[in-house]
């Protein structure tokens, strides 16, 4: 009369033991899932820190995000930081290297920080908006059509494409006064010292002195128009990337190095890939970086005009953005895969 019942305890007990037997090879499998996931991530982050010409030294890099960086960018002083990558745009802290806040914005194009680092522009070409860099909320915004590029001037300025009016714009946002307007000419670069901008007028490229409203510079191209373009620090230099023919017919890259005060060509380098994506100055002006599609950022000494050793990724990520660090030798590379901060003297060494 008690078999039934021993029947019910005893099939109770095969069913608790299946259950955990599948629960432990749930665990097992999950176990082993993450353990390849990490594996697999660790492995990724050896082969984006590792350089080629670094032979393995791990202590120069340090892998920011595995988003790509389509725009990298310090603030004036150097404490922040941020990265662009589709439709976000992340602000980091640049000495802790740790990621402070983010803001979304469809189809974002262009950020700035403000130089009291209280502030965020980001505009996706039709819309402005500014944002409280500790929150990560907007709270302004302007509408425009076209917009072509913009960045922050000062703490309540902003510098702007305008390709309705054909004009370059620096208006007072508070305001929304226009304090100084250049017809026919569409800026590209800004220099670090934020008083000089250049960029592209019909054929020509033009250097202005924003903070005096001179132009200083006009520089004609007869055939192959450059890209690329770089300022130094200062704004005394400009840097840029033209296409060349040889007596052969073969086709080669050059980037040339313009004295703007005197306009006299200081040095042409003979740039190392055909790809050339970006040029960047450092601070101090004596090196100047060029990223490439095809995996590389090439330096170079421009005190003693040579080439410097080169970062090279091993999966060939193609690099979109480099910038420099205004505190230390940090250089900050955005690619198709990752953003990751590079030791300049590590590098080099």
């Amino acid at each position: 009369m008690y078999l039934p019942e021993v029947i019910s305890r005893e099939s109770e007990f095969i069913v608790k033991n299946v259950k955990i037997k599948q629960s432990n090879i749930v665990y097992f499998i999950l176990l082993i899932f993450w353990s390849i996931v990490g594996f697999l991530y660790l492995i990724t982050l050896f082969s984006t820190c590792h350089s080629l010409d670094m032979f393995f030294n791990l202590s120069g890099c340090k892998l920011v995000s595995d988003k790509q960086g389509n725009k990298v960018s310090y603030s004036d002083s150097g404490g922040f930081f941020y990265m662009l990558s589709d439709d976000v745009v992340e602000i980091w802290d640049s000495r802790q290297v740790s990621l402070i806040n983010q803001i979304s914005q469809n189809g974002v194009l262009r950020a700035s920080i403000s130089s009291d680092e209280k502030t965020l522009l980001s505009d996706n070409g039709n819309e402005i908006i500014l944002w409280d860099l500790s929150s990560g909320q907007p709270f302004t915004h302007f509408s425009g059509e076209e917009i072509a590029g913009s960045v922050f001037i000062q703490d309540n300025t902003i510098i702007q494409n305008n390709l309705v009016n054909e004009a370059t714009e620096m208006w007072n946002w508070q305001s929304e006064e226009i304090i100084l307007e250049i017809p026919h000419f569409q800026f590209s670069v800004v220099s670090l010292n934020k008083q000089v901008i250049a960029g592209k007028r019909e054929t020509n490229f033009e250097v202005w002195n924003i903070e005096s409203n001179i132009l200083e510079r006009v520089i004609e191209f007869e055939d192959h128009f450059p890209y690329h373009l770089a300022l130094s620090s200062d704004g005394g230099y400009l840097s840029y990337l033209t296409e060349k023919m040889d007596v052969n017919g073969s086709k080669f890259n050059e980037i040339i190095l313009v004295d703007v005060e005197s306009g006299d060509t200081l040095t042409s380098l003979s740039a190392p890939s055909e790809s050339i994506s970006t040029i960047s100055f450092n601070p101090t002006n004596t090196i100047l970086a060029a990223g490439s599609v095809d995996g590389a950022v090439y330096f170079w000494d421009l005190e003693n005009n040579y080439q410097l050793r080169s970062l090279k990724f091993n999966n060939k990520e193609r690099v979109f953005d480099i910038a420099f660090s205004p505190i230390n030798d940090d250089v900050l590379v955005g690619t198709d895969r990752f953003t990751a901060i590079f030791s300049l003297s590590d590098i080099l060494d």
